[in-house]
Parts: structure tokens; sequence; C-alpha cells
């Protein structure tokens, strides 16, 4: 079955035995499932001719559903995606600030904005003939396109820039010959048994201008002509006027479970929300040392550390001062993360040079403290011991407290339980050369469903 979706125009959702076709408004983008699962993508921007009409589109939901690189699979596959009107518009996305609205392709286009009604069909590639007669003047032509290199960047289908090529197809062009209404689509490489290399093309996408009909004539035009979609025959606008006997009570239900979806979908984003948030600290267990550093400043000062995050690299992972009655200790960290089943020495040196700094820098000397996590592809509790005996006796040599992230989690947990003692935990840290055992701060009233081991 051929699946078709609109989007910007709610009067043609219908299907037969061959053919699907799902529609939505602008309004209604936040309805729209999964758009790259239809064969045929149609964007009408007929009603949405002016920045006020704009302007009250979600486009951030847009965003959320249409990315470059799931546009270019999805026109590796063969989808179609035709955009009908004026794309020469810039959206504001959360992400990604003030974008043109034609991000999502990963083409980057420059118009020429003079306007004209001298029109030339192509020979090879004619514009369907109903659409050629409807179309009366241009406002705009394209001058160049080619392929954003931010995005070619940014998609993980292709290695090097010069294998792929952006190709164009001309259905009317201006006296200056500069396209008016247009397809493009990728030449890209590929590699089959038996075969040294090869170009496959994608599907396209076309860009076609207003022409002299309303929006919904103009999408059936399209569907019909290009799509090879007989549509059915739809209800007239005055027909829609009119109420059936037993319609407004299902009109009134329809608008009572839209509200309560809407409703519910807002409650659900903040329980998804609040479980980002709940889980944060299981990255402590696995990432490597740039994602670990802000997690383990987060959990310290969670965990009573007051912790001081360094504003630049080179001197230091950060500084803890935790106030214990009315002493105030001083600490310096080195924060290491490995695939490795056990640390090296390497951070027992670096955490040296960072406690001889803070004593040149802030004239005071620090605690070092070492915070690791090993051999993260393996969950806790199947994990070697990560430090080794001479890696040990280093370490109470150097005077430095040495712990683990994945104790420093079950520390998080003994807190959110009430049974953490920041008093205990810190005096210990701070008189401990060698590796802190916290196996003495848990306790049995944790769960064990919680509980790393």
């Amino acid at each position: 079955m051929k699946k078709i979706l609109v989007i910007g125009s709610k009067y043609f959702t219908m299907s037969t035995e061959d053919w699907r076709i799902d529609s939505f408004a602008w309004d209604e983008i936040d309805e729209i499932g999964n758009p790259y699962d239809y064969h045929t993508l149609v964007i009408s921007l007929l009603g949405i001719c002016d920045d006020n009409a704009r302007n009250n589109i979600e486009w951030n939901e847009l965003q959320s559903k249409l990315t470059v690189s799931k546009t270019w699979n999805f026109l590796k596959y063969k989808g179609k995606v035709i955009v009908v009107g004026d794309p020469r518009f810039d959206v504001l996305l959360e992400k990604s600030g003030k974008r043109p609205f034609l991000w999502w392709t990963g083409f980057k286009f420059e118009w020429d904005d003079l306007p004209g009604d001298t029109m030339h069909p192509s020979k090879d590639n004619p514009l369907p003939k109903e659409y050629m007669q409807r179309l009366c003047r241009y406002c705009y032509s394209l001058k160049d396109v080619q392929i954003s290199p931010e995005h070619l960047a940014s998609t993980r289908l292709y290695l090097k820039e010069e294998k792929i090529h952006l190709q164009k197809k001309v259905f009317l062009e201006n006296r200056m010959h500069l396209a008016l209404a247009f397809s493009l689509f990728l030449r890209m490489p590929g590699k089959e048994p038996g075969m040294e290399y090869y170009y496959r093309y994608t599907g396209p996408i076309i860009l076609l201008p207003r022409i002299n009909a309303r929006e919904e004539e103009t999408i059936e035009i399209v569907l019909r002509d290009i799509c090879n979609i007989e549509i059915l025959t739809r209800e007239p606008e005055w027909v829609e006027q009119l109420v059936a006997p037993g319609q407004k009570g299902i009109d009134q239900e329809i608008s009572r479970y839209r509200k309560a979806v809407r409703k519910v979908k807002g409650a659900l984003q903040k329980e998804e929300d609040k479980r980002i948030e709940a889980r944060q600290y299981l990255k402590l267990l696995y990432v490597g040392e740039t994602e670990l550093e802000p997690v383990v400043w987060d959990i310290l000062d969670e965990l009573g550390g007051n912790v001081e995050r360094p504003k630049s690299r080179g001197k230091g992972d950060g500084w803890i001062y935790p106030q214990v009655g009315n002493k105030r200790y001083s600490c310096v960290l080195e924060i290491k993360s490995t695939w490795h089943d056990q640390f090296d020495e390497g951070g027992i040196g670096q955490l040296a040079k960072w406690k001889h700094l803070a004593i040149e820098l802030r004239k005071k000397e620090h605690k070092g403290i070492f915070i690791g996590n090993s051999c993260r592809k393996k969950p806790p509790d199947q994990r070697p011991c990560p430090f080794a005996v001479d890696w040990c006796k280093t370490a109470k040599t150097s005077k430095i407290c040495a712990l683990t992230t994945a104790d420093l989690y079950r520390l998080y947990e003994l807190k959110y339980w009430g049974k953490f003692d920041a008093n205990r935990f810190w005096t210990d840290v701070f008189q401990t050369n060698g590796i802190l055992n916290i196996d003495k701060y848990l306790s049995n009233t944790i769960p064990q469903s919680d509980c790393l081991r």
C-alpha cells in the first residue's frame, strides 16, 4: 500500500485498498507519528504565507520529527518529498536558533527575489499540464543550491564529500535560466558483491511554486498529477459548514478527547523529564572523562562537598571544601575513566601535580582525592578490583584518598534513604591515605533493588 503524509492541510485524510493519505494541519504537528514511515511526504506552505501565521507554528515540534540524516536516509530508500509554496523564510528553533525553513533537507539554498511572468518549461522534464496552466507569475527563483558542509559532516551516511553529488532536475525556468520549479536528489556511492564501485540515485525533493488555485485544489493537483493518486471526492467548503444529525455530540466528544490527549501528553513529558533527572547519576557507571567530570561534581555537591568547578583546563579537575562542624577541609580532585580493568599510576602523578599547584596558587595544602571509573563496559558487580597492590601502596605514601564512581553512587543511595552521615564521610576522606572502604557506611535498610551489590 502506498502511504502519503500531507503536512499543512487537514482535508485529505482518506484511503483505498491501494493507498492511504494522512493529513495534518500545522497546529496538529504533535499528532504526527514518524513522517519517514510514508512513501511520499507533501509539505504545504500555502496556508502560512505571512510572518503572523508562521510565528504561531510549533517549529520545535517539527524539528523533533524532521532531521537531515533521517531525511537523507528516507531519500536513499526512494522516498519522495514535495514542498508546495514559498520556502524562503526562517524559523526559530530551540536547539539551534534561527534557521532556514529547509534546514532539514541538508541543502543550502540561494534565492533570487526578483518576480516576473516569463517562464519556459523544460522539454525533458515538463511540469504536469494543469499545474503549468495555473502558474501565471513567479515571485522568486533559484540561483544556487549546494550540500551544506555542516550537514554533510553531521551525517553518518558518507565518509568523503567528493563521493556524494547533489543533482538538480529543472521543470520550469525563467528567461535567465534560473529554476522556478525543480527537484533535487543525491547521487550516492554504493557497493555490491562482484562490483568494485557504482553510484545510485535517491528519491527527489521537489519544490513547486504557488499557482492560481486554492490550497486544497493545489494539493489535489499535486496528489493526482505528481503522486498518481486519484483522490476521492472531497466535501466542498459549503458542505463542511453543515452539521449532520448526531454530529454535534460526536464533535464534542472528539474535542474532549483531544484536550485529554494534550493534557496527558503534557503530564507524560513532565514525568519523562523527571525520570531523566532521576537517572542522571547512573552516568557515573559508564561515561568517559569529559562527561564524567560534571556528574562527579554534581554528586559531590549532593553529598555536601561544596565543589568549586575549574574555570579552565590544566589547573585541576575541581576543588572540594566540605564543612564538618567548625572545620573546613580543603581537597583537590583527579577524575579518571578507563575501559581497562585497573587504573595506571598516571592519575596519582597528575594528582600530585594538582596538589603542588594548589599550594602555589592557593597558598594552602589540599588533600588529594582520586575518583575513578574503571572497566566501564561491565556492570559494577562484575568488575575486578580497580586498584593494583602497587597502586594502593603509592596512593598511601602519596597521602591521597581513592574511591570509585560506583562507590559514589552507593553513597548517593544512602543519602536518598536518609542513611548518609556527611560529617563522618568527609572526616574519613580527609584522614584516609589509600583506598576508602565504604562498606562500613552501607545499611541493610537500603532496598536491594537500589543497591549496586
